[in-house]
């Protein structure tokens, strides 16, 4: 499986099954367009 398939697939999972704790999440991509890394944004629940 390629990268960009495995961080699609892992976004989609995280999204679904995870909602109520991330915020939303995003595939970094190196200068030529290849993908590096899936950051994932966590709710923390910080009130400030």
């Amino acid at each position: 499986m390629r990268t960009f398939e495995v961080y699609k697939r892992q976004l989609e999972v995280a999204r679904r099954e995870f909602s109520d704790i991330i915020e939303h999440g995003q595939m970094l991509r190196t200068e030529s367009g290849l993908p590096n890394k899936l950051r994932l944004y966590v709710v923390d629940g910080d009130s400030c």
